[in-house]
């Protein structure tokens, strides 16, 4: 599984949850651990219920295990092997998931396949049952309705309480510099435990159940979605519901409307091609709907990128 880009520097710099940041101190002064055996015992010795274990999982692997990025720019060449059975077929995923394991260990470098693995096996010896969740990540504007149906990510699901949570530690360790393509250490824990309404427009899983939503979308709905980074969801900004991620122009405007607006939040818009940032202006049309009118020339770039506070939230392809 193979698939970064520019947005983790969109997602990086959510602050902390409140919530775990006694857990996540403690974590950050562990030594290093070639063992997962060692690190669980750990793990078990500190923390005593379910959402600590699972959170100090979490935060151990992604602060200590950074993006192969060497890995991921010079891919392996696919290998097909057939299996004479299921027994067999499972016996080797186990195989290679703990190679991948050992070397993550190892060099402290995984591709998302590792991070997720690696979870799961910590899991395993913390009594928390988990999952690995092969699917489709999409955080490009490019992938507006583009309906690739090749997975090229993998993430994770664990059981809390009785109750199943999505998580994306690949995603929560840092990102990729745009501009010299190095890997930037930077922990973030938007994608832990992440609302499955919100996870759904940049993950869709190969199972719907792993949706973890009471009314699963289809494929195409996840590809008509515009693209959403982490700081929409921490904005009090909201887009009507009714739009898609690719937009019309009409009569040389792009018209947005909105169902809630915080006066204390700075909106700008840019086209790709533009130097600067614009400001975007709302007006109330009925109700609780704001409207917002763009004008837009037929020679401009058909990536549309809007921001709250300097933060880019919502990509839109137009034309």
């Amino acid at each position: 599984m193979r698939y970064l880009t520019f947005a983790f520097f969109f997602i990086s710099s959510i602050v902390v949850s409140q919530n775990y940041k006694l857990v996540d101190k403690t974590v950050s002064e562990y030594p290093q651990f070639h063992s997962l055996i060692s690190l669980s015992n750990k793990i078990k010795n500190d923390f005593k219920k379910e959402s600590e274990k699972a959170r100090a999982a979490y935060t151990w692997i992604a602060i200590n295990i950074d993006y192969d990025i060497e890995a991921y720019k010079k891919p392996k060449p696919l290998r097909f092997i057939s299996y004479k059975d299921d027994k067999s077929y499972k016996e080797t995923q186990k195989k290679y998931l703990k190679r991948k394991i050992d070397f993550a260990l190892i060099s402290k470098k995984a591709l998302c396949e590792g991070y997720s693995a690696m979870f799961v096996e910590l899991c395993n010896l913390l009594n928390l049952e988990s999952r690995i969740v092969k699917g489709i990540s999409r955080v490009n504007p490019t992938e507006i309705n583009s309906f690739k149906t090749t997975k090229n990510h993998a993430w994770n699901t664990v059981k809390v309480n009785n109750k199943w949570h999505l998580l994306d530690i690949t995603w929560s360790s840092g990102f990729m510099d745009p501009k010299s393509g190095k890997w930037i250490k930077s922990f973030n824990d938007f994608y832990y435990f992440t609302k499955p309404e919100h996870f759904i427009t940049s993950h869709y899983p190969q199972y719907d159940r792993w949706q973890l939503l009471d009314n699963p979308i289809s494929l195409t709905s996840f590809y008509q979605k515009p693209i959403f980074y982490a700081h929409y969801y921490k904005s009090k900004l909201k887009l009507n519901h009714k739009h898609k991620g690719n937009i019309k122009v009409t009569e040389n405007e792009i018209i947005l409307f909105f169902d809630k607006k915080s006066n204390k939040e700075r909106l700008h818009y840019s086209l790709l091609d533009d130097k600067y940032v614009k400001h975007l202006r709302l007006k109330k049309i009925e109700g609780n709907t704001y409207q917002a009118r763009i004008n837009y020339k037929s020679n401009t770039s058909n990536i549309l990128t809007l921001y709250v506070n300097l933060n880019p939230i919502i990509n839109f392809t137009v034309n």
